[in-house]
């Protein structure tokens, strides 16, 4: 805590500091705060000050004939089906079914056709582009020559 910081918590504190919904916080907690100021300056950590408050429990404990009753609700509001807990299941997932498999098969063998109408294509355009150029020995001679030096290591004569 810096100097210029706990005479403002001390004044705000005595003046009946606001809380962050605008309520004027009651004289036990401005008495309260004020001894945990005095701790602290007294060396009692913050830590130390901090008291954990009891959670409420999340497991309330009921008797047989009541869980009983709780289940039946709960049944009774539940889907509707031939068996008695009115709720089927045949351990099977939705993805599982005939009708998901399927249409697995569909989408698969829709995807296998189209790939291969893509590779159709692509052959189909480099042909094409490869017969509308014409061969240029030069071109095919720089690159020799670009490609001998590399392997060399060192510059490459060129025929004058």
């Amino acid at each position: 805590w810096t100097p210029s910081v706990q005479p403002l918590l001390l004044v705000s504190a005595c003046k009946g500091a606001e809380k962050t919904d605008g309520e004027a916080m009651p004289g036990a907690e401005v008495t309260e705060a004020l001894a945990q100021l005095r701790a602290a300056r007294e060396g009692e950590k913050r830590t130390d000050q901090y008291a954990v408050e009891e959670a409420e429990s999340l497991v309330k404990e009921v008797s047989e004939e009541e869980y009983q009753r709780i289940v039946k609700e709960r049944r009774e509001e539940f889907v509707v089906g031939d068996r008695d807990l009115g709720y089927e299941d045949g351990g099977k997932e939705i993805w599982e079914g005939g009708e998901a498999i399927k249409q697995q098969r569909q989408e698969a063998a829709e995807r296998q056709r189209h790939a291969s109408a893509t590779a159709t294509s692509s052959q189909a355009k480099q042909s094409s582009t490869a017969k509308e150029q014409p061969e240029d020995h030069t071109h095919a001679s720089l690159i020799q020559s670009f490609q001998a030096g590399a392997r060399a290591g060192g510059p490459v004569e060129t025929p004058a």
